[in-house]
């Protein structure tokens, strides 16, 4: 599966902000805006990331074990999502 340039750039940001979010700078938001995204899709992608680390981070210092279900485990949330796809 290829991985456009626009999702490498928005996987790489997202990525920089899981490992070093210290290190971010107006130069990686222009990047994302190079690739065509806007201020609000930045926003929402800097939203997502960092609420997916607090969420991991937390169940990690409480001990917990997430299970393995997954969206696609069942049958309608997965055709909801894939219907986004489209």
């Amino acid at each position: 599966m290829d991985v456009s340039p626009q999702d490498m750039a928005m996987l790489e940001y997202a990525e920089k902000i899981t490992l070093d979010p210290s290190s971010i700078t107006e130069k990686d938001v222009k990047n994302l805006r190079s690739h065509g995204f806007t201020d609000q899709e930045i926003l929402e992608i800097a939203t997502v990331s960092s609420y997916r680390n607090y969420i991991a981070r937390v169940a990690n210092a409480l001990g917990v074990e997430l299970g393995g279900y997954h969206f696609t485990d069942d049958a309608e949330t997965f055709n909801a999502l894939a219907s986004g796809l489209k």
